[in-house]
């Protein structure tokens, strides 16, 4: 059996514990907005790449080099959508509580 001292150290262990985790929380909900910022300026910036490549590639269907940057820009945007699905979600999830 603890006595009175004990159970007071303990407590006081838990509320610092619980005070990091809390802090660590709050860090991550920020991260995730900071993941959505990122990802819409990625957006931003690398449309037009993303537009040109498909240009280039519509003008040259016979260029295999011209081709397969296409197929690797098509995988890019597949998962630059995924990513930016999964924080979209993750935020949302972190701040409807």
């Amino acid at each position: 059996m603890y006595t009175y001292t004990q159970l007071q150290d303990i407590k006081a262990r838990v509320v610092v514990q619980l005070a990091s985790e809390q802090t660590k929380l709050t860090s991550a909900t920020g991260q995730f907005t900071a993941i959505r910022n990122t990802l819409t300026g990625m957006q931003a910036t690398y449309s037009q790449w993303a537009t040109e490549v498909d240009t280039m590639a519509a003008a040259n269907p016979a260029d295999a080099a011209i081709t397969a940057l296409k197929a690797e820009r098509d995988l890019l945007v597949a998962e630059f959508q995924s990513t930016k699905t999964l924080s979209t979600a993750y935020e949302t999830a972190v701040n409807a509580v």
